[in-house]
């Protein structure tokens, strides 16, 4: 009877667009689907993406699938700079959201634009756009998210809006057509671009290239994805983040834009970076992350391919320099010191001037002084 109540007040209550997308979902899960199908609704404001994850939520809890129907939502930030702790929060929330739908906890993600573009979700077998398309980068971007084999893409539309948009999927589909003309099979026969096309985007005349001994080339264009490479390779758990911060600066003299790059406490380098006077934004986080990487790459942090070193790695080179006398005391044991399965229980002991030494009115204080030193040449 719940759920029966559930739904007459949906009925009631509810717009016919809300009632259409649950009448979807119930019918998509119940063709033999199990909770391991994945679907993405998208919307176009944030608001409207977490309405109708509690809509869903609700719903779907009171009823026979809801061991089947599992829906989140991710929002992402509305700006990336400057860097607030309320974005820290989010990013690691919507990190959490994008791990519990790979881990099949969840299923269903009701998302703005965010996940149409630069974040890759390999399983998907349903897209649905609860607010239609209104640009074909949009149109595309989330109709790529649906590459299973038996994928189905969705665009649910009121009826005012339904001329409009055929419209424009008639010109998306001319758009497609000739993309597909242009591109697929004619790779050999495209005429190589010019010297100064490629210097131009490439932006190497603002941004000199790095090479480094081996001959790995930095250039402004993969500084970012590189930095942020190195930040999600550190350790990291509930209290600490490995977020890259972005300060934004005018400078006095020019008028440009100068952006300095903090990097977690992780990192070996602690100082702020600051990148070169730009134009725009743009090229002034490029050349701000392009002298990070640098750094980085002068501090160790990243070997002569341009490739992170992770901590055992590290670790093992300082042990080589600092740590070689360890060997004669190595114990011919598969199991690792501190785990499990060795455990080395030792008798926590307090010393008696430590004990009861609260500072007493009238009554002298001491202060005690503990000199280590390794016990080694």
């Amino acid at each position: 009877m719940q759920g029966l109540e559930i739904k007459k007040k949906l009925t009631l209550f509810s717009s016919i667009k809300a009632r259409q997308l649950i009448a979807q979902l119930e019918g998509f899960y119940k063709e033999g689907r199990s909770r391991k199908t994945k679907t993405l609704i998208f919307v176009q404001r944030r608001f409207s993406a977490k309405v109708v994850y509690h809509l869903l939520k609700i719903y779907f809890s009171e009823t026979e699938n809801a061991e089947t129907i599992l829906p989140d939502f991710m929002v992402g930030c509305n700006g990336t700079m400057p860097e607030s702790i309320e974005q820290i929060l989010s990013a690691k929330k919507d990190r959490r959201v994008l791990e519990r739908f790979k881990k099949n906890e969840t299923n269903v993600i009701v998302t703005t634009n965010v996940l149409e573009e630069g974040i890759d979700l390999q399983m998907c077998n349903s897209v649905i756009k609860f607010d239609y398309p209104e640009t074909f980068a949009s149109y595309e971007q989330s109709k790529g998210r649906a590459r299973m084999k038996d994928s189905t893409y969705t665009v649910m539309l009121d009826s005012d809006k339904r001329e409009k948009f055929l419209k424009k999927y008639l010109l998306y589909k001319e758009i497609e057509e000739e993309l597909r003309r242009a591109l697929v099979g004619k790779t050999i026969n495209r005429p190589e671009p010019l010297e100064a096309d490629v210097t131009k985007e490439l932006t190497n005349e603002l941004i000199p290239p790095f090479y480094t001994k081996k001959g790995a080339k930095l250039d402004a264009l993969s500084s970012i994805q590189l930095l942020n490479r190195y930040c999600m390779g550190m350790p990291r758990d509930a209290f600490t983040n490995t977020n890259v911060t972005w300060e934004r600066n005018n400078d006095k003299y020019t008028g440009k834009i100068v952006v300095a790059v903090l990097l977690p406490l992780q990192s070996t380098v602690r100082d702020k970076v600051f990148g070169q006077p730009m134009t725009n934004v743009k090229l002034a986080k490029r050349s701000a992350a392009f002298e990070a990487c640098r750094k980085l790459y002068e501090a160790g942090e990243l070997n002569d391919h341009l490739i992170p070193i992770d901590s055992k790695r590290q670790l093992a080179n300082v042990s080589e320099v600092y740590f070689r006398h360890w060997k004669q005391f190595e114990e011919e044991s598969a199991k690792q010191a501190g785990t499990q399965k060795n455990v080395r229980n030792h008798q926590i002991r307090y010393p008696s001037q430590t004990s009861g030494c609260c500072p007493q009115p009238g009554k002298p204080c001491y202060i005690y002084v503990l000199r280590i030193a390794a016990g080694f040449n």
